[in-house]
């Protein structure tokens, strides 16, 4: 998943001023969702992000390059079935669209909410907007601790927007607060750069995991076989440690190229207690696995929680349809919908052995 704002500071370091088009709020049948952004140059020309393509962009982009006064932010509303009908994108829906300029000014903010964004840390950022005048921007942790900018007034009755994992507006007098919920890239480890591996990563990392490859083979870990990871580390898997990263907040993939293999990862990150653990193979082959495991001194209610065979059960059989499968899952447990769409893949009775 892009990072925007990495974007925007890099743009900004360079040039002094952007524009950038935030979808904040939409209603039935959109092409992109609310948070969706676009960074334009002051002339309209689009350098990143998308806010769903078709004639919405165009018009933003023509409304960017015709802007007498770019120091004025604006929110422009649409109604999709009747400005997509001659593209044929009739989606039913309507939207709102801040337009904003974008100085160097707030370069300290937006650098520091990419690094928390590569880092795993949700953030808060909340725009104040007033009609025809520049936009104010702070920016918060998850608990609405200050990292940047000005505190917000109490008067406002303020939630997390990550309670519903959405975008939320604010009315006080004359001033429009958005308050945008920015998620971390959650750590993926996957251990083992085959095949199955790096079609993972790949869509994995299109999904906003911030991916380690592990492998203890060198040509395994070549990081120019994985363009889209943030880390590959060679190394032998005896060897996992603390040093690599692994804590509760984690998600782990055991795709190794053989089952004693799976089973000496699995012995060494289960107990860093990772938020999902999922390992390939059979039933059968996962029986076999934990029964070794419980005499090594591994708790059942430990092997419980691993999802194994690890994904979805769409029929996958290619390397990429399995990929897509096992990122599905991840993103089932990422979304707390763990209860009800993910507990049917973890073995709950584990014969003796």
């Amino acid at each position: 998943m892009e990072n925007i704002y990495k974007k925007l500071v890099d743009y900004l370091e360079a040039n002094h001023k952007a524009m950038l088009a935030t979808i904040i709020w939409t209603s039935g049948s959109t092409p992109a969702p609310a948070q969706s952004k676009m960074l334009l140059s002051i002339n309209g020309e689009r350098i990143a992000g998308t806010i769903g393509g078709g004639c919405i962009e165009g018009d933003i982009m023509h409304r960017t390059a015709a802007l007498e006064d770019k120091n004025k932010a604006t929110i422009l509303y649409f109604e999709l079935d009747e400005v997509e009908k001659e593209s044929g994108l009739i989606c039913g829906g309507s939207l709102k669209v801040l337009l904003e300029p974008i100085t160097q000014d707030f370069i300290e903010l937006f650098s520091i909410l990419s690094k928390r964004i590569e880092q795993g840390q949700n953030s808060v950022l909340v725009t104040e907007y007033l009609e025809e005048q520049p936009t104010i921007k702070n920016l918060f942790d998850e608990n609405f601790s200050l990292l940047c900018g000005k505190s917000i007034s109490k008067d406002l009755k303020i939630e997390s927007p990550f309670l519903k994992q959405v975008t939320y507006i604010l009315q006080q007098k004359d001033s429009l607060y958005i308050f945008e919920p920015i998620e971390g890239k959650i750590p993926l480890f996957v251990f083992g750069g085959g095949h199955v591996g790096a079609a993972i990563s790949k869509f994995a990392s299109s999904c906003g995991f911030s991916v380690t490859i592990v492998d203890d083979r060198t040509e395994y870990t070549d990081k120019i076989k994985f363009p889209e990871t943030d880390r590959t580390i060679c190394l032998p898997f005896r060897d996992i440690s603390d040093e690599i990263g692994i804590n509760e907040n984690s998600f782990v993939i055991i795709v190794t190229r053989g089952h004693s293999f799976d089973e000496l990862v699995l012995e060494k990150v289960i107990n860093y207690d990772p938020k999902y653990i999922g390992m390939i193979g059979s039933k059968k082959k996962v029986i076999v696995t934990y029964q070794h495991l419980i005499k090594k001194g591994i708790s059942k209610e430990k092997l419980k929680k691993v999802y194994a065979p690890i994904g979805l059960d769409i029929g996958a059989v290619s390397v990429d349809e399995i990929g897509i499968s096992v990122v599905a899952e991840l993103i089932k447990v990422r979304r707390k919908e763990t209860a009800e769409c993910v507990e049917h893949k973890k073995l709950k009775n584990i014969p003796e052995t």
